[in-house]
């Protein structure tokens, strides 16, 4: 298979927005998320296609379902996507 039309992914993505932290300590919170803000920002730039990972959680994954019906993929390991 042409790896030309493949997309890989690897590593931890650059935060641009004054919300997103990366992981400084690796920490669990609750009811203290950045789910509202990080929605709000994915509605802003219309993606085609969300695909949130496993480090994601739950309830983050859920909610990007709802969120975003019609560009939500569910990942897990085999997953193929057609773009």
């Amino acid at each position: 298979m042409p790896t030309d039309s493949m997309i890989a992914v690897t590593g931890e993505v650059e935060r641009v927005t004054d919300f997103e932290k990366g992981l400084p300590d690796a920490l669990v919170e609750r009811d203290g998320n950045i789910q509202s803000e990080t929605i709000t920002e994915l509605k802003r730039i219309k993606p085609e296609v969300i695909i949130p990972m496993h480090c994601t959680g739950w309830r983050a994954i859920k909610r990007f379902s709802k969120e975003f019906p019609s560009s939500f993929i569910c990942n897990s390991v085999g997953t193929k996507i057609g773009l």
